[in-house]
């Protein structure tokens, strides 16, 4: 593939809004058939979004050949399942700034990201179902966030009632 008489190598691509276009929670299959196509000829493909590595994963599982994903707005790399890159908020800093989230309250949601798992200690427990089984995030509910085993990839706040 050629543009402007130079050879491509790589596609680089977001997700939501781009692939996943007006709440779509797959791509369709012209964007796993486009892009297998393209891996076959030697390009590489990464998968770049704010979602967890978890979901994008298994999102993408019908791609034949292994991509690189960025995830978690780029706080997590991996490569067949491999950690290439990684940033963290320190747990003293991300405390800190959980409490400030949570002292908002009027309905909020939390979500603290971790390598392999995002933290959830949800109000309604239905929010905690709805991210697994509709988002399709890998979730571990807990009673506290002061419970969370690692430092935070990111963390993330979800209005209920939309951003006030």
């Amino acid at each position: 593939m050629r543009i402007n008489g130079k050879r491509i190598t790589t596609i680089v691509s977001d997700f939501d809004g781009t692939i996943l276009k007006k709440g779509a929670m797959e791509p369709t299959e012209e964007f796993f058939r486009i892009i297998d196509k393209a891996m076959e000829e030697g390009h590489w493909f990464i998968a770049a979004s704010g979602r967890q590595y978890f979901n994008m994963y298994n999102m993408l599982n019908k791609l034949k050949k292994e991509i690189v994903y960025i995830c978690e707005n780029g706080c997590l790399v991996m490569y067949k399942g491999e950690v290439l890159h990684k940033e963290t908020i320190e747990q003293d800093l991300a405390g800190g700034l959980i409490k400030e989230l949570q002292a908002q309250g009027g309905g909020t949601e939390l979500i603290v990201s971790g390598e392999k798992t995002c933290y959830v200690a949800p109000h309604n427990p239905g929010f905690a179902d709805v991210m697994e089984h509709k988002v399709k995030y890998h979730i571990t509910r807990l009673k506290s966030f002061a419970e969370v085993p690692e430092e935070p990839l990111k963390i993330s706040i979800h209005y209920l009632e939309g951003i006030p």
